[in-house]
């Protein structure tokens, strides 16, 4: 085990979580719908919630809190109430308050999938393209209408989200995979964002693709040359760190469920990986894996293989998906089995687990948030009771006006 908070969110993660019919009616606003693995509410669990205003950012490294977006499940034996001062609470159902210190974040209103931007914890994210050119079977992008979101409509939903949230310091600059044809135009509208918001205060621009070259996807094995010019290219625009998600280690469920990276192949994978550490150095390149689809052991092995090229691995459990009805939700001590077997791969090879530069995005991951430095945005996005949270989604609702 690791502690309690760890635990708790591992169970949540597997068996969601149950809210109180009158609290359910006080969270409107306050609930994700927005993608498979942002589904349901967005809790901090401890982390001296009600008195961080006495937190010295610069010395609280190792506070307990944790993060976790749990599904709504009505027979979870984990319930979301309030205490008599309206602050949130988690109970067992025989009614017993088993944890009393936590924060809920919200989304912004009418967030959805098809949203081309989108906040999660303190994080903006912002999709390139709404859709994708990819096959991935336990994904719902691909499901939707391709398109290529401009910049101008990009920078209209940011400036509207950093206008309302001052303190937001970092993109996460995403979506599916675009097609060939328009490879290049996305990468102009990365330069562009980068541009218009480096001097608007933000920090961090993570990058999420798949494996390519400057002007196409490529399927062969002699494109170190290809890979390394794009690479290049996004480090000198003000990339700061890059996502490049192989999700699976196992071959013969990469070809059946991920029929796109397949086809890359996951050679190319690991050489993108292997030369992305090197241009934006160790602790700034992740990979995720999906835990629960593939043998826990051949997660283990990708884990193994990403660390040998100083890659974070990244551990998602997999959600349900209404494509794929015969690939159940990993049980929990699953969860904690890889996370342990992770750590201790992880410190062997002196690579951490991702994410691990902001707590925040521990959320959706097998990952603890524990020993991530607090930031003052990461504080400012949770709230601790109810009037907290109509406020926010009052305010949201003027600002719109």
């Amino acid at each position: 085990m690791y502690n309690s908070f760890f635990v708790l969110k591992l169970k949540l993660m597997q068996g969601g979580i149950n809210i109180e019919e009158e609290l359910m009616q006080n969270l409107k606003g306050a609930l994700y719908s927005d993608y498979v693995t942002c589904s349901g509410v967005m809790l901090k669990i401890g982390g001296n919630h009600y008195d961080n205003k006495s937190i010295n950012l610069d010395s609280e490294y190792l506070m307990q809190r944790e993060y976790v977006t749990a599904n709504i499940n009505s027979k979870s034996k984990f319930i979301l109430s309030t205490d008599e001062n309206g602050n949130f609470i988690i109970k067992d159902n025989k009614g017993c308050v088993l944890f009393h210190d936590i924060g809920i974040s919200r989304p912004m209103l009418n967030q959805k999938e098809i949203s081309p931007v989108a906040v999660h914890g303190d994080r903006i994210r912002v999709s390139l393209i709404t859709g994708c050119a990819g096959d991935c079977k336990f994904c719902g992008l691909n499901k939707l209408k391709y398109c290529v979101n401009e910049f101008n409509v990009l920078k209209e939903e940011i400036d509207f989200i950093l206008n309302l949230k001052k303190d937001v310091k970092r993109l996460f600059i995403t979506g599916g995979n675009p097609l060939e044809k328009d490879l290049v135009k996305v990468v102009k509208t990365v330069k562009k964002l980068i541009k218009e918001y480096k001097k608007r205060g933000i920090k961090n621009f993570d990058f999420m693709f798949a494996p390519r070259g400057l002007k196409k996807y490529f399927y062969n094995n002699n494109i170190e040359n290809e890979y390394k010019k794009f690479l290049l290219k996004i480090k000198k625009i003000g990339v700061t760190t890059v996502a490049i998600d192989l999700e699976m280690f196992n071959n013969k469920l990469l070809r059946s469920y991920a029929p796109f990276k397949n086809r890359i192949g996951k050679k190319n994978y690991f050489k993108i990986l292997d030369l992305a550490v090197k241009v934006f150095g160790e602790g700034n390149v992740r990979s995720n894996i999906i835990v629960g689809i593939e043998p826990l052991e051949d997660s283990v092995k990708a884990i193994k293989a990403l660390t040998n090229i100083k890659v974070q691995p990244c551990l998602s459990p997999y959600e349900p998906y209404k494509f794929l009805p015969e690939i159940k939700k990993p049980k929990w001590n699953d969860l904690n089995l890889v996370f342990q077997q992770a750590e201790r791969i992880c410190k062997y090879k002196k690579v951490k687990i991702a994410p691990s530069i902001y707590a925040t995005d521990t959320h959706n991951s097998v990952a603890s948030a524990q020993n991530i430095k607090i930031t003052l945005s990461e504080l400012q996005s949770f709230y601790s009771n109810v009037t907290e949270i109509k406020k926010s989604v009052l305010e949201e609702m003027n600002f719109k006006k």
